[in-house]
């Protein structure tokens, strides 16, 4: 099989740091089989584990999750297929299915309105995609405005090319699932059957479950 990127993105300074891109660049480490490579753009390596093969660091300064649209710059990946993953995202099993996508892009269905698209885990490959990038560059002052509240997925949303999202093309229905919406249950939380993904998507954050989950968390 070609070589995939796996891309993660860190901008210090608020809720995430170093040991979020650690738990998961490792546990992406345990539970992939196909050949790979995982970037991280950051503004600080500092930390960083050594399951991290480059470190590209930000051509901007836009803050919090606005880093994101990097991931889109042109020529920042060649001609490979790339996956990202929100820090706050937790591995529990295989990627073999998830990453054997290869196709335009790819994202979630918001797990609260299946109808919108969540930027939480995304894959893509071509040229179409720069459009994210180019556009929000030209002015991305007025952007962070306009899209302050919703954020970069909804400025995704708005500049994306044609879309294919994870949960209708996984023949495993519970390949990737919330945390709030499918795994909690009471004062406790309960992993279906057959996930390998759960995406946090806000509180809690994984650093602060004290449940059955905290076994996921290995910082």
């Amino acid at each position: 099989m070609d070589q995939i990127t796996i891309a993660l993105v860190l901008k210090t300074g608020g809720v995430y740091d170093y040991r979020y891109v650690n738990n998961i660049a490792d546990a992406i480490k345990e539970n992939i089989n196909v050949p790979h490579k995982i970037v991280c753009l950051c503004d600080d390596p500092t930390g960083i584990s050594s399951n991290v093969d480059e470190i590209i660091p930000f051509t901007h300064g836009w803050p919090k999750w606005w880093g994101k649209i990097e991931l889109f710059k042109p020529g920042l990946f060649g001609d490979e297929q790339v996956f990202y993953f929100d820090l706050d995202t937790i591995i529990v099993n295989n990627l073999h299915n998830i990453l054997h996508y290869r196709g335009e892009f790819c994202a979630l269905r918001d797990f609260y309105n299946l109808e919108q698209m969540a930027s939480g885990m995304m894959s893509w490959h071509g040229d179409r995609v720069f459009r994210i990038y180019n556009e929000f560059n030209k002015s991305s002052e007025h952007f962070m405005r306009v899209f302050e509240i919703e954020g970069d997925q909804a400025f995704i949303r708005r500049y994306k090319p044609s879309i294919d999202y994870f949960q209708d093309i996984l023949n495993n229905k519970n390949e990737v699932v919330s945390y709030k919406v499918h795994c909690v249950k009471g004062n406790d939380a309960v992993l279906p059957l057959n996930t390998s993904v759960v995406c946090f998507h806000g509180n809690p954050r994984p650093h602060t479950i004290s449940n059955s989950f905290n076994k996921y968390w290995k910082q």
